[in-house]
């Protein structure tokens, strides 16, 4: 913003803010008044592109402001001006003589005219505006007009004076730093077409809006009470000679010098941070628009560079390490992957690509029911978080039967990502219905992971239970032990997939092996054994008692080998007969029997 600062006395005033105010000045009037922090001191160093950039860009284009954006400017500078017939547009000057060659005042214009009109002709990689450079040097002029192709992936309209509209529509994700131009009521109609603009395109959260004039800030103010401004000159005055506070603005925006006179300092700064205002510096000579002054300004602690050379700008700020970050939630964590069991998941994710502007703190896993499910009780999504040493986690209270999809959320300092999902997943057992006698039993065992599926994920209920398997199950319940001493098995080899688990069985003394030592791992294990494996493997102690007078049960007579076994499981509640009274020692145990009698066991 380039104002022309009206005498060098008022200039002289100004500079009293630089050199400080005395103490009870304005800065403890505003110390005393309770305000919400300014967002504004957070947000530095920010690149500001005055005018798009005028010495490397037609001033004021939209071909300018696109390639700011390109730059990695955080921010497009533009001055506003209204035509005759009501249109806000970006122009600089009262009259369109400086950048087009042409004659006119903008407010005696109409937009079509401006429109019409190439702000390019007089833009010279040198010089934003010469009236008398060799022809060669205005590199596009003409582009307006079609008498000069557009540089690619650009368009002529790029090159006049643009809507205030276009800035709105073309860059949605950018801060804006508006300055009204100009006095009175064009002024005020200007205002007026600039809120309207906020308002439509919602963008309250980005624009701040100035003025040379404090009558236009009062009217801003006025009809746009949450504006966020910058004081005007007089305003500045009266803060350094006054104590009048500047506790309406968010941040100053000043020249560093003028005719010598050094205005912005480290501790102007340092007051104006006091005061809660940022401080954004405007070049007010060519000269100082290069890297080394704008480096000397950042480590002087400016908030923001409003600069005409953009690259230059974005190259300076970063070698300095004062890169504005904007506050940004991670991105989604990766794939989704789900391991469901039967009332239990694991749900495990990758790292986000993108952790946002601040590391990840932690994940939040949700399972969300999206099926009817088919038993009793209301379903509820279930919910866990974690810290980041993680990226898988076992989600517990599922219904059985139930579908549900996963979704993982990372969240940082600034807030939570959007969600990564997983396909629908159904927990349960395939095979096990949710009315099945036996399904709370089933689904202790594949929870705990100590019985698994086969290849589809089926149980098999009905099925004999291997000797093997009820090793396994044994084992894997124990917590998966070594074996206590080396025992040798002729039919279980060293590789065997089972080996561990019998190895341990028989060498604890829990299962003993056949007259010719094997273990027999194929073979069914039969009701009696598996009552004798379990009575062992709890370390009940011995009680003939149980079996003195009669057996258990009238096929389980009190001579037989294993009465003791089996009256402990049936007095004990882990083991029952059948409908017929008969307990079937020597018959086959089922899977779904071999789940029932470990599920009681552990109750």
């Amino acid at each position: 913003m380039r104002r022309t600062l009206v005498t060098l006395l008022t200039l002289s005033l100004v500079a009293v803010v630089a050199v400080g105010v005395p103490s009870g000045s304005g800065a403890t009037a505003a110390a005393e008044t309770e305000s919400a922090p300014n967002p504004w001191l957070d947000r530095r160093v920010l690149v500001i592109a005055h005018a798009g950039g005028e010495d490397e860009n037609p001033h004021s284009t939209l071909y300018a402001y696109k390639r700011a954006q390109a730059a990695g400017v955080d921010m497009l500078e533009a001055d506003l001006r209204i035509t005759a017939d009501g249109v806000v547009v970006v122009h600089h000057d009262a009259t369109v003589t400086a950048t087009t060659g042409a004659q006119g005042t903008v407010s005696n214009m109409t937009y079509a005219e401006v429109f019409a009109l190439d702000n390019a002709y007089r833009f010279t990689p040198y010089q934003w505006s010469c009236g008398s450079c060799p022809v060669e040097d205005y590199i596009y002029r003409g582009v307006r007009t079609g008498e000069a192709p557009p540089p690619e992936g650009f368009e002529p309209e790029d090159f006049t004076i643009p809507e205030a509209r276009r800035l709105f529509e073309e860059f949605p994700d950018m801060w804006l730093d508006l300055e009204v131009k100009g006095s009175g009521q064009l002024a005020r109609d200007t205002v007026d077409g600039v809120v309207a603009l906020i308002e439509e395109f919602d963008a309250h959260d980005r624009v701040v809006l100035a003025s040379f004039e404090e009558s236009t800030i009062d009217y801003i103010h006025e009809v746009y009470p949450e504006a966020v401004t910058s004081p005007s000159q007089d305003e500045l005055v009266r803060y350094a000679f006054f104590d009048e506070p500047l506790d309406r603005h968010a941040m100053v925006q000043v020249p560093p010098t003028f005719n010598g006179v050094q205005l912005v300092t480290e501790e102007f700064v340092e007051q104006m941070h006091g005061e809660g205002l940022a401080v954004w510096v405007w070049m007010d000579a060519k000269a100082q628009e290069d890297e080394a002054f704008y480096r000397d300004l950042v480590r002087m602690g400016v908030d923001g560079l409003i600069v005409s050379r953009p690259t230059v700008g974005r190259a300076a700020v970063d070698a300095e390490g004062a890169t504005w970050v904007a506050p940004a939630v991670p991105a989604p964590p990766g794939e989704v992957t789900v391991a469901p069991l039967a009332t239990t998941a694991t749900v495990s994710w990758t790292p986000p690509l993108d952790e946002g502007s601040a590391p990840v703190e932690a994940y939040t896993v949700r399972a969300e029911p999206v099926a009817t499910i088919p038993v009793a009780g209301e379903r509820a999504p279930v919910e866990v978080t974690v810290d980041t040493a993680t990226t898988s986690v076992r989600l517990t209270g599922l219904v059985y039967s139930a579908s549900y999809r996963i979704q993982v959320v990372a969240t940082n300092e600034v807030g939570a990502s959007e969600p990564a999902h997983s396909h629908e997943v159904v927990v349960g057992v395939p095979d096990v219905a949710s009315i099945h006698p036996f399904v709370e039993a089933i689904a202790a065992l594949i929870d705990e992971e100590i019985a698994t599926g086969d290849a589809n994920g089926n149980f098999g209920p009905a099925r004999v239970a291997s000797r093997q398997a009820m090793a396994a199950f044994l084992w894997r319940r124990a917590g998966t032990p070594p074996p206590g001493i080396p025992v040798v098995i002729p039919d279980v080899a060293g590789d065997h997939p089972f080996a561990p688990a019998i190895a341990w069985l028989v060498a604890d003394g829990v299962a003993g092996s056949y007259d010719d030592g094997t273990f027999r791992p194929a073979a069914p294990a039969s009701r009696q054994a598996v009552a004798a494996w379990l009575h062992r493997l709890v370390g009940e102690s011995s009680d003939p008692g149980r079996c003195s007078e009669e057996g258990p049960f009238p096929d389980v007579p009190t001579g037989h080998p294993f009465c003791e076994a089996i009256a402990w499981a049936a007095a004990t509640g882990v083991a029952a007969g059948y409908a017929d009274g008969t307990f079937g020692p020597d018959r086959p145990l089922t899977r779904q029997a071999a789940a029932a009698w470990l599920h009681r066991l552990e109750d």
